[in-house]
């Protein structure tokens, strides 16, 4: 929950709502009565989380009532537990965090974050030695400046150069 947002794994094809079993799901938390047709509802059934395309909504005696298509009958919205509308979806996503869920998916993961560590270290030292080699090599070209330079001085008497 962020922000009044929740994420959930689609857990199955839904060709109504136009998701896919593994996609990531943003839905928004809104009031039963900001429903309309044609919304995509998250609600959980039972111990499942569940989207459908609103068909129709009425209201008999009081109560709001929601026809889904692909569902035979009305649901009463009092039955079901509204989670939201889904606002987007991320395709596939899903499969991704349900993966990591896995010991695999958890050996997987920590393998490639060590990887990149090794990766990112190597390049720091190799960066490191060019920076250290470049300073060597300015310290012996100052070395050899100062050499001729005195060289140069010695080789002069009394103002004179000697060959």
């Amino acid at each position: 929950n962020f922000l009044s947002y929740k994420f959930f794994i689609a857990s199955a094809d839904e060709t109504e709502s136009n998701t896919n079993k593994g996609d990531l799901v943003i839905v928004k938390q809104i009031e039963n009565s900001e429903i309309k047709n044609d919304d995509n509802i998250v609600y959980k059934l039972d111990n499942d989380i569940v989207i459908k395309k609103v068909k129709n909504i009425s209201n008999n005696d009081g109560k709001t009532n929601l026809t889904f298509y692909g569902v035979n009958g009305v649901s009463n919205n009092n039955d079901i537990n509204i989670m939201g509308k889904m606002i987007n979806k991320i395709a596939g996503v899903g499969n991704l965090a349900m993966l990591i869920q896995t010991p695999t998916g958890t050996i997987l993961l920590l393998s490639m974050l060590i990887c990149i560590i090794l990766i990112v270290k190597k390049i720091y030292n190799r960066n490191s030695l060019d920076e250290s080699d470049n300073n060597d090599n300015n310290d012996s070209s100052k070395s050899t400046e100062k050499v001729i330079e005195s060289i140069n001085n010695a080789s002069e008497i009394d103002g004179k150069e000697v060959h």
